[in-house]
């Protein structure tokens, strides 16, 4: 996957130079290379990667990733809802609608519960002193994200 990456980097850059890119940079994750993604950190052994891919069931932006903390999930009747403080086109947060994230009982390595047990488990000592999920104390923001 690392070699991957590199050489798609490589690639991207040496295209953007030459201007020969599609404007459209941020395309939505396809369902079958989300899983791919998450079949890759599984057998990777980096629960980050697999929990970090909230986003992705959060409708948002990866960049966004910074902002997850504990208050912002609430648990309703099936489902967890997830809603930010603000986001890049409304940083008051008086537009911002809420996100339903459901269980997968058929596919674990897709289900919100399975991959948040998973890292808190694996984080619990950093996340005793800390609200967020990802960005570090002392970190600056975007850190997460980065």
């Amino acid at each position: 996957m690392c070699t991957h990456v590199a050489s798609y980097a490589k690639l991207y850059t040496k295209a953007k130079k030459e201007g020969d890119i599609d404007k459209k940079e941020a395309d939505p994750i396809p369902l079958s290379l989300h899983q791919s993604m998450l079949k890759w950190a599984i057998e990777a052994n980096t629960a980050f990667v697999w929990f970090w891919t909230l986003a992705w069931n959060c409708m948002a932006r990866s960049v966004l990733i910074d902002q997850l903390v504990f208050y912002i999930f609430k648990i309703d009747q099936d489902s967890t809802i997830c809603k930010y403080d603000d986001q890049k086109a409304d940083k008051t947060g008086e537009r911002l609608s809420e996100k339903n994230i459901y269980a997968n009982p058929h596919e674990w390595t897709q289900c919100f519960w399975t991959r948040m047990g998973i890292y808190v488990a694996l984080n619990c000592g950093a996340l005793a002193s800390n609200e967020w999920l990802f960005l570090k104390e002392g970190v600056k923001e975007g850190a997460a994200s980065t």
